[in-house]
């Protein structure tokens, strides 16, 4: 029987103004939300993370000469190749009952709505639910990126771990398994368009010239990972690979900063690794 729930943390409000104020950075991962993990009691919880994805891609592109032109490059992280040193966006959760809750994330570049039941709650032998969810872009209109779109459905397990109980009996260490499948408009970007395909060699790029473009696929997804109840709040760490089962065509491409036509961006799996940490307002 769970005992105690995490208490409000005030500590959580400095990484909560630095994730507001600098939103997802400048290599934020396209990847799906992280499981929240078993619910404690109903209420209000605000939370941030880091993450990165990578998900090797390859472009076919052709230069006005027609020499066909094969960059390889990450195909999961936005205008940016490397983590950022910043969190994503806020990320907000309430529960109304101890088997739902409802969660939104917000980065400057995308937003994420999320929806779970079932029997979540935390004194339970092992918590389960599933997950709808439905992100899509907040970034400026009229771009690639704007378009992108993808709903996605997941079971999610979280089995007690043997190790992460207290003395007095408190669970404070689970286990982290979800399996689920994504559909909608993807979007694809590359940062490494060759020097030599600039543009404008004169002006100096701060993110740099890339690779874009929007493909309707279906994918297999899933995660692994530890959910942890500390006594400021619950915290996850969690590996999120997929693989890609279905794929249309190429809707759309954008060589955003170079001369380059693009034919073809391709990319059949990825991983995505995240750190993210709730904090219970009481």
């Amino acid at each position: 029987m769970l005992r105690r729930t995490p208490p409000c943390a005030p500590k959580a409000i400095a990484p909560l103004l630095a994730c507001v104020a600098f939103g997802s950075g400048c290599a934020a991962a396209l990847m799906p939300g992280v499981p929240a993990g078993p619910i404690t009691a109903p209420g209000l919880c605000i939370g941030t993370g880091y993450s990165y994805a990578y998900a090797p891609g390859t472009v076919d592109a052709v230069d006005p000469g027609t020499s066909i032109v094969t960059v390889h490059g990450n195909t999961a992280m936005l205008f940016g190749r490397s983590p950022t040193v910043f969190p994503v966006g806020p990320s907000f959760r309430v529960a109304p009952r101890r088997w739902l809750d409802f969660g939104v994330d917000l980065t400057l570049r995308e937003i994420g709505l999320r929806a779970r039941a079932g029997p979540l709650d935390a004194s339970r032998a092992l918590p389960w639910g599933v997950e709808l969810e439905w992100r899509t872009s907040s970034y400026i209109p009229g771009t690639l990126m704007s378009r992108h779109n993808v709903v996605r459905a997941r079971a999610e397990a979280y089995p007690p771990l043997p190790f992460g109980r207290s003395d007095s009996g408190v669970q404070h260490g689970f286990g982290v398994l979800a399996l689920g499948l994504s559909t909608g408009t993807q979007f694809l970007t590359v940062n490494e368009v060759a020097h030599a395909y600039v543009e404008d060699e004169s002006e100096p790029n701060f993110i740099g010239p890339s690779f874009d473009a929007l493909r309707w696929e279906t994918r297999l997804e899933s995660a692994l990972g530890l959910h942890w109840l500390a006594h400021d709040g619950a915290y996850t760490l969690a590996f999120l690979p997929w693989l890609r089962v279905q794929q249309g065509p190429i809707r759309e491409t954008e060589c955003n900063g170079c001369y380059l036509d693009i034919i073809n961006i391709e990319s059949s799996w990825g991983l995505g690794i995240a750190l993210t940490a709730l904090w219970r307002v009481e």
